[in-house]
């Protein structure tokens, strides 16, 4: 089946370890729009964090952010898909997270706000890739609950890092297993917690229902534990080299890392576009 819709993640995919698009990338990708066929970025990024990604990719319409909550539509200039947590489901996951030694990160409104306290130690918790990052997309507080009072804006997800010897990771999950939330993690010292039945795969599929494509008729690319739901769902499914092996089970192929132009390599292999690399 030809493909119609290529579905991007960002974060240790089309982005390199210096966060940046490589020219190779950027070259795959343009020659893809040109033919014709949709991308679209479908990433855990969101408000604040997606505004980079919005200004390397100018030419991509559609952008799936915060794991699936939300799908934005630039040409648009609308969110025409949007789901956040339910407040109580939020406050009930606050009160678990407080108990634990983790930078919680939260998702509202258009920013992205943390404790004052974790922010300036960010680099006890967070992997060095996002220190820089952290600072100038982040909006420090001194108290985070009155992000979660009912009057409060809507939340569409909520992150913790936690330090690379703290087993929090089990723990939280094991106590968070009986919200009525998604979980799923985008590298080795995160959790990401977004609505239920919220994914990657279930965005992926709306837009799909809203644009007329076939899942048959999709291309995925990505790397973390987050993108499993859309590689299994793309009838073209390809992992990066730097993914993990569960993501690389849950993917049909398996290209170069981000470091080496995996999605370039990608999109040459399965797209009747000629390599520049």
């Amino acid at each position: 089946m030809p493909i119609k819709l290529i579905a991007l993640d960002m974060d240790g995919t089309t982005l390199n370890k210096e966060q940046v698009i490589s020219a190779g990338n950027l070259s795959a990708i343009d020659k893809a729009l040109f033919l014709g066929l949709t991308v679209a970025v479908c990433t855990g990024r969101e408000n604040t964090e997606l505004v980079p990604i919005l200004k390397m990719l100018p030419k991509v319409r559609y952008f799936i952010s915060g794991n699936g909550c939300q799908i934005y539509d630039r040409k648009e200039d609308k969110i025409i898909f949007s789901q956040p947590i339910k407040r109580d489901i939020a406050q009930k996951l606050y009160l678990i997270l407080s108990e634990f030694p983790v930078m919680t990160e939260v998702y509202s409104g258009k920013k992205i706000f943390t404790s004052r306290t974790y922010y300036e130690e960010a680099r006890q918790y967070a992997p060095k890739q996002f220190w820089d990052f952290i600072q100038k997309s982040r909006t420090p507080l001194d108290d985070l609950s009155t992000l979660f009072a009912p009057e409060a804006e809507p939340i569409f997800k909520i992150n913790v890092f936690y330090r690379h010897d703290s087993d929090a990771h089990y723990h939280i999950r094991r106590r968070c297993q009986e919200l009525a939330l998604s979980i799923t993690s985008s590298c080795d010292r995160n959790i990401e917690f977004s609505a239920l039945n919220i994914s990657k795969g279930t965005a992926i599929k709306k837009l799909c229902t809203l644009l007329d494509i076939p899942f048959s008729e999709v291309l995925a690319i990505g790397d973390g534990s987050n993108d499993i739901s859309m590689l299994r769902l793309a009838g073209t499914s390809v992992a990066m080299a730097n993914a993990s092996d569960a993501v690389q089970q849950a993917a049909r192929f398996v290209t170069r890392s981000n470091d080496e132009d995996g999605v370039a390599i990608a999109l040459y292999r399965f797209l009747p576009i000629d390599a520049d690399l």
